[in-house]
Formats: C-alpha cells, structure tokens, sequence
C-alpha cells in the first residue's frame, strides 16, 4: 500500500459496489435497512446511466442491488445521476433526480420524482416539469418538518453562475414547488434539521463565476447556514472546511452532535473527512481524517448514517478521471482498489477528542 495512504485506525472498511462513480446518499429506512441511491456508470457523469438503490441489511458491511430509480428510456443518449432522496411522513422513500444532454452538456434535464412505498423496490414515477432556464439540479437529503412538509436543496443557473435554492412538498414528495433562495454563488448543499428546530446548511461554493458543470472547482469551500423559521430563510455562517475541501452531508447524532463529513481534493488528502460540532454548527472539531491518499484523485461525495448501537457508516466514491471534457484530469486512485467504486467506512463518533 502506498506508504501516504491515511485510513482511520478504528475503522473498518469495505469496497461496496464497485465500478460506479456513485456520488452516494445514504437513507435508515423503516426496516434497519440502509439503502444508497448511486449513480451506476464508472465515470464522471459520461456514461448513459441512471440512479440505482442498494441495500444492505448488515450495518453496510455487505450490499446487494434493489432497483433502479430513474428511468430514461425515452432519452437513452441522456444520463440521469443527480440526486437528492429522503423519507415522507410515511416511511416512504422519495427521490429528486436531474442528469444532462447526451455527453454531460447543457441543457440539465427535468427532475425526475420518484416515491416508493416498498423501500425501494418498486418506484412511482413522474417529471416535474420546468422552462429549460428553470431548471434545477437536486443534491444531498430530502428533510421533514414535524407537520410533514418535505424540504430539498437544489442549484440552478442565475447570474452567470449557480445558486442554491430550497424547493418543498406538500403531499409526500410528488408534487414540488415553493422556490426559495438559500445561498448566491453557491451549489450541491447538504440539509439538517436538528431537534431544537434549527436548520443547518452546507453548501459548496466559491463566489466567483465557474463553468456550468464541466471543470474541477478546487477553490471550492463549505460555507454554513443557519435558519430557525423551518428552512424558509437563511443566514450565512461563514466558511466551515478550507478551499479544496466539498462537498458536505450533515446529521444529527444521537448524543444532540452534529456531524460533519465532507470531501477533500487537496495536495496531500483526496478522500473523506470529518469535523464535529457539539453546540450546534458554532464551533467544530479539528479534521478527522476517514480515508486519503496524496492524490490527485477522483473522490468524495460521502454520506453518514448512525445505526442503533451508535457506529457511523460513511459512504464515499473514489477513482481515476480522465475524461478529456474535464479541465483538470485526476490519474490516481485508492492504491488498494483501481476502479470507480463506492466505499464504506464504519466507525465510531469516540474518534473526536
């Protein structure tokens, strides 16, 4: 193994599907399950693919293909990889899903709704129709309010550059509306609603006008949000991870923590990170590393759930990118596995001292 790989110590690690870019998002569903919604091509959004579920029904140690989600038959030059998924009031699983032209090019599509009632087994689909200048690209948690009301994140173009906005639902996940501005100059962004009723957000960006899609931001940061009105407006916090660093998925712990995992595409680190807060996003820990190699690499994207007995399951991707479409090429990738794949680390918040 390379000597300038960095693995947490106490963790465990496994490669849990292999040769898909994944981008992954992780949902506990009813059941104790652990499902992932992934993007199922080995490559950067090139491939005419589509949005799979996965479950694992051991802690994420193994997983096994449930369904595909999206579905493209009638565009099938198109792919269909972003992704935003949570859970209704009744346990249902809920996917927003958006995806690009034939070769990754503009125009996105229209989201694509998918509700399950069957933890995935089954999907009841639908588009949510938008003028092409509309159009919005979901990302990160589908989150509930007590009365039942669904929240997602999700970025558009707006003055030459991409900004974050929130979109809500008020019958389970089918129908979606009620567009609001979370973050200017900002994109994928991660969404939390803590149990005294505040909302966090992490959003990716940089502040400075970027190509819609196609180039590697590495003056990227993750910059924090507060609302305390249910989501509906947003205070901006100020910077949580250094450039290079995006982008985030937050949860709650069930200590009343809140963690923070997030993706690192600096010299020395490619891979997934995390910090924790223990009043509420004011103040975090220092970085604790999960996996890194000195890179450059294909990496990030994770996403963590708390099982029963208080492990962390971290999900993440990694691999080598090539593409010539993309500006900045990434040759390396996990020295231990070669290809596009989603990882899993377990662990234990006990880590943060």
């Amino acid at each position: 193994m390379d000597s300038r790989a960095q693995l947490l110590p106490s963790g465990e690690f496994f490669v849990a599907v292999d040769n898909v870019c994944a981008w992954p998002n992780l949902t506990l569903v009813p059941n104790g399950e652990i499902v992932a919604a992934i993007y199922n091509q080995p490559s950067h959004g090139f491939g005419c693919g589509n949005v799979e579920l996965w479950a694992s029904d051991d802690g994420g140690r193994l997983w096994a293909k449930r369904s595909t989600v999206t579905d493209h038959a009638d565009q099938p030059e198109h792919v269909r990889m972003n992704h935003a998924v949570g859970l209704n009031a009744d346990g249902h699983l809920v996917a927003l899903a958006s995806g690009w032209s034939k070769g990754r090019s503009a125009p996105i599509l229209d989201v694509q709704v998918c509700v399950s009632a069957d933890d995935g087994r089954s999907w009841e689909r639908s588009v949510w129709e938008q003028s092409v200048a509309e159009r919005l690209v979901p990302f990160g948690d589908i989150v509930a309010r007590p009365d039942g009301t669904l929240t997602a994140a999700a970025y558009g173009k707006a003055d030459d550059s991409h900004h974050t906005f929130t979109c809500r639902s008020e019958d389970g996940g089918r129908t979606w509306g009620d567009r609001r501005t979370l973050g200017e100059f900002q994109n994928e962004t991660a969404m939390v609603r803590l149990k005294s009723g505040t909302w966090l957000a992490a959003s990716r960006g940089s502040r400075c006008t970027v190509d819609y899609g196609l180039i590697a931001d590495t003056t990227s940061v993750l910059t924090l949000h507060r609302s305390t009105d249910e989501g509906l407006t947003w205070e901006e916090l100020g910077p949580v991870t250094i450039q290079g660093q995006y982008p985030g998925h937050l949860c709650q712990l069930r200590d009343g923590r809140v963690l923070l995992s997030y993706g690192s595409r600096i010299v020395g680190l490619y891979g997934a990170a995390a910090r924790i807060s223990d009043d509420e996003g004011a103040t975090w820990s220092g970085t604790q590393v999960l996996v890194g190699v000195h890179g450059p690499m294909d990496c990030g994207y994770p996403s963590t759930v708390e099982l029963d007995d208080g492990t962390l399951v971290t999900a993440y991707y990694a691999g080598a990118r090539t593409h010539p479409k993309f500006r900045h090429t990434c040759p390396n990738a996990l020295p231990w596995h070669q290809r596009y794949h989603m990882g899993i680390c377990r662990w234990r918040p006990d880590v943060f001292v």
